[in-house]
């Protein structure tokens, strides 16, 4: 059997941990990986991993894969293009408009969806327009987040002791009207400085860079801050409470079993506690570090909605769907996707291609 060539783009530094799951897999398989760029971003590459530094390169190369995290990617290169998506299917805006949100919305450009959970499932199948084909797999991001979780359990340098401090973890997302990274920054380095907590902290990658720049510059014993290509698993794993906004990381944080805490969030539940008042913000987060039943049963409640497996093989379970797509010969059975022109041409000027 021919060994299969398998491409990941990368078009925000939240792909690599989605990424990396799948790339180990696939090279314990003998098979053979690369990594291809947006033309914005600069490659954090470990020495193993293959950078192809053109669109000639990718066809040199010749994938018969391309993984997709975000939503867009250079349509016009080799490869079955599958989506194993950059978060869950959460409408930041509206809860209740989750259906007509930008994760469920038809590009036209795949040719498998490898859905998270029995709900975004079935929806990806009631929208099918028989351009595509939908096989439910987990998210490969996952397979790390229940590996450490697994670990943690047998490790006593992540067990706290009750008398130190608590750790808090802080992240928003970038939207003008959703982030609270702005809005918190003096009461989190009032925190910081206050030394009764120890505080993570990580950004969304594209919040402004003066805002980054900014919760970079707090220095601290007690103070961390994370890249988006950090293992933020790690820092989740430390801490005793989230903070956040309206980022859809939040949602991962519920897997961990640990309590949450939103400011002026769009997306409000009873899997968490919202707070409005900056001043009443670390009252809350010490009334969240002694966990009510009703407020965990609901976290795990929603965990279900959101991922359909509690294990760490996600990422086996995509491309055992890639060679069920190929084995049965899909692609050939799929209709003829839309021109979508207008959105072609965005893409070429993002990537600067203009040969046909």
């Amino acid at each position: 059997m021919k060994t299969r060539k398998y491409l990941f783009f990368v078009n925000a530094d939240y792909c690599y941990a989605i990424y990396r799951p799948l790339q180990q897999k696939i090279l314990q398989r003998g098979e053979q990986v690369a990594w291809f760029f947006a033309p914005d971003l600069k490659p954090k590459l470990d020495d193993y991993e293959p950078h192809l530094s053109s669109a000639q390169a990718v066809f040199d190369f010749a994938p018969d894969v391309m993984f997709i995290a975000g939503n867009w990617f250079p349509y016009y290169l080799p490869g079955i293009k599958v989506m194993v998506f950059h978060g869950f299917a959460i409408n930041k805006r509206s809860e209740q408009a989750v259906q007509l949100s930008g994760h469920f919305r038809l590009r036209g450009w795949f040719d498998l969806y490898c859905t998270h959970s029995e709900i975004d499932t079935q929806r990806f199948k009631e929208l099918n327009d028989g351009t595509y084909k939908v096989y439910k797999t987990g998210w490969p991001k996952f397979d790390t987040l229940y590996q450490k979780k697994q670990a943690s359990l047998h490790v006593d340098c992540i067990a706290k002791p009750s008398a130190r401090i608590p750790c808090l973890f802080y992240a928003s997302t970038f939207s003008p009207s959703l982030t609270s990274s702005e809005v918190l920054f003096e009461e989190i380095r009032r925190i910081i400085q206050s030394e009764k907590w120890q505080v993570i902290a990580t950004l969304h990658p594209k919040t402004p860079a003066e805002t980054q720049h900014k919760y970079r510059s707090l220095k601290a014993t007690n103070y961390q801050f994370l890249e988006t290509n950090d293992d933020l698993y790690d820092g989740m794993l430390k801490s005793d409470v989230m903070l956040c906004d309206t980022s859809t990381i939040m949602y991962e944080y519920l897997f961990f079993d640990k309590p949450l805490v939103t400011f002026n969030t769009k997306n409000p539940g009873d899997f968490a506690i919202n707070v409005t008042d900056v001043n009443a913000l670390e009252a809350t987060l010490c009334k969240a570090l002694i966990r009510d039943t009703a407020t965990r049963n609901a976290q795990q409640n929603r965990c279900k909605d959101l991922h359909g497996y509690l294990d760490d093989g996600s990422s086996q379970r995509v491309i055992e769907a890639v060679d069920s797509f190929i084995q049965q010969g899909l692609l050939e059975t799929l209709k003829p996707k839309k021109l979508n022109m207008l959105r072609k041409l965005k893409v070429r000027q993002k990537m600067n291609y203009w040969r046909l």
